[in-house]
């Protein structure tokens, strides 16, 4: 077999109980090797064992994901992992998504210890056995939570100063509408910083 999965063959020398000496015994191992893929430029690629189960699958990929953002990404960047879904490699750094069930797999929701499965595992690696340039993609989605609560605490502190201002300088009228002009330019820097980091690897 030319493509993944592959076998791969350990060989492991052992004492052999009942004859009191020592043998060799043999181990195949199913592996597959699966390329991933993050916008604009992210791209990585993962041993995967055909005897894990399927959360075990999905811890590995969300920690590649994790390590294919870069720090500034990681820590600034509004951002989070949506869902995986299935490409295929068309070369000059091109994919085409192709519908798939990964598309209805939610990556974030730990599946049961108390059934575990390797459905999607088997899934996987049979798509990449017949054809290796087959690959993931992991999808984002922005992140509203903390966006929210740093507009909500811009408005906190301009409304703050504002108050401020009228009271120290007698003139509550100019004080909010300073504060309303550094809000607005609060929210365009933000809008703007965070397209900037999005457009980095």
């Amino acid at each position: 077999m030319t493509g993944y999965p592959r076998m791969l063959l350990f060989n492991q020398l052992q004492m052999h109980p009942s004859m009191g000496k020592l043998t060799w015994e043999t181990e195949y191992v199913d592996r597959f090797v699966i390329k991933l893929l993050l916008k604009p430029r992210g791209h990585s690629a993962v041993m995967v064992e055909q005897n894990w189960d399927d959360e075990k699958l999905r811890l590995h990929l969300v920690s590649e994901y994790d390590k294919m953002r870069s720090p500034l990404r990681r820590w600034l960047l509004a951002r989070k992992l949506r869902c995986v879904s299935l490409v295929k490699d068309r070369g000059s750094g091109w994919c085409e998504s192709i519908p798939s069930r990964l598309d209805s797999y939610d990556i974030q929701s730990k599946v049961s210890s108390h059934r575990p499965s390797r459905a999607l595992v088997q899934y996987v690696g049979n798509l990449v056995s017949e054809d290796p340039e087959y690959g993931l993609e992991f999808m984002e989605s922005w992140w509203m939570a903390p966006l929210i609560m740093v507009c909500l605490l811009g408005m906190l502190l301009a409304t703050i100063f504002a108050f401020w201002y009228g009271h120290h300088f007698r003139d509550y009228s100019g004080g909010f509408t300073i504060a309303a002009y550094s809000a607005g330019l609060l929210s365009i820097m933000l809008v703007l910083f965070q397209v900037a980091v999005a457009a980095r690897p």
